[in-house]
């Protein structure tokens, strides 16, 4: 039982950093400027709340990309208890938008 709670807990910390860093990579680096530069270029001509201008604020977004990026970590970590993978999903955006916000 301890063991269980120990690497559940691991792999949920794991997943906070994983989530904080995957969202600074795509709305901050450099490696991701062409796909930001390129996703801006496709939505400037479109209505705004179109799909290309709802992926171009996502991707220039940390806190909007981590929360998507959350779910998928709490999708992996929890994938048959609804109730577990929304608290997951919560915790690892919320903590990860925390640590946004303090670097």
């Amino acid at each position: 039982m301890i063991e269980t709670v120990f690497f559940l807990t691991f792999r949920l910390i794991l997943a906070i950093w994983a989530s904080y860093r995957l969202a600074r990579v795509l709305a901050h680096d450099e490696i991701t400027s062409g796909l930001r530069a390129w996703l801006g270029k496709r939505a400037s001509g479109k209505p705004r709340y179109s799909s290309w201008w709802f992926i171009s604020e996502l991707v220039s977004c940390p806190e909007c990309a981590g929360v998507w990026i959350a779910g998928g970590f709490a999708l992996a970590l929890s994938p048959i208890d609804m109730l577990e993978f929304v608290l997951f999903w919560f915790t690892i955006a919320g903590v990860q938008v925390f640590l946004e916000n303090k670097t």
